[in-house]
């Protein structure tokens, strides 16, 4: 009740409710160890045995695990399933491949939509691409970034990509045309992360308009 768990609506709750759930679950046990230590240094009180601390550790979490599977309970199912077939995709090489040009904030716009609903379905994103040596081989978002944009070329033509989504939102006109061209060249498509979000506004403009 303190945290507020008892007014989560747990088919839809996030990994941030388990985890106030693990401290509830923690504070719970904190407190009944330092009431069985009291049990011990003064058994007049109650007469009754203290337990084992090891016992009332195990007790809680048992107890959290249990909690986590009844709250969660087809979440656990349904999110090992989906991470499953997501990994059967992209090993098999289903849907067309897909290289986000960009690993900003445009470029986990462009993932995540990829990664959701009937986008999952028909692409498969073989990485990303940014010009910031940091990021190179990395890991961003469950996705590589294999290279730079002087790199596309040889990328697309190595990944076998059909499409690339120009997700980079901060760029200078001579550095798009460049990026732009290399595409053109290497016979992909090219959409950009802008004409994705306005075709998503556009949707929703019709089906709020009356």
């Amino acid at each position: 009740m303190l945290f507020g768990l008892d007014r989560v609506y747990w088919s839809r709750a996030e990994a941030e409710d388990g985890f106030l759930l693990v401290i509830s679950n923690g504070l719970a046990s904190v407190i009944l160890i330092m009431l069985n230590s009291g049990l011990e240094s003064h058994p007049w009180l109650i007469p009754v045995p203290a337990l084992p601390h090891e016992m009332i550790v195990l007790i809680g979490i048992f107890s959290l695990l249990g909690s986590l599977v009844i709250r969660y309970r087809l979440r656990l199912v349904t999110s090992f399933g989906s991470r499953w077939l997501s990994w059967r995709g992209e090993k098999t090489g289903f849907g067309e491949r897909v290289l986000i040009l960009g690993a900003g904030e445009g470029g986990e716009i462009v993932h995540w939509l990829m990664r959701h609903g009937s986008f999952r379905q028909v692409f498969t994103v073989v990485g990303m691409v940014d010009d910031d040596p940091a990021k190179r081989g990395m890991r961003v978002n469950r996705s590589w970034v294999l290279g730079s944009s002087s790199e596309l070329p040889d990328l697309i033509r190595k990944y076998d990509v059909g499409l690339v989504l120009f997700a980079i939102t901060n760029i200078s006109p001579e550095a798009r045309e460049r990026m732009v061209r290399l595409c053109q060249h290497s016979g992909v498509r090219l959409i950009y992360l802008s004409d994705l979000l306005g075709a998503i506004q556009t949707q929703l403009a019709g089906v709020s308009s009356p």
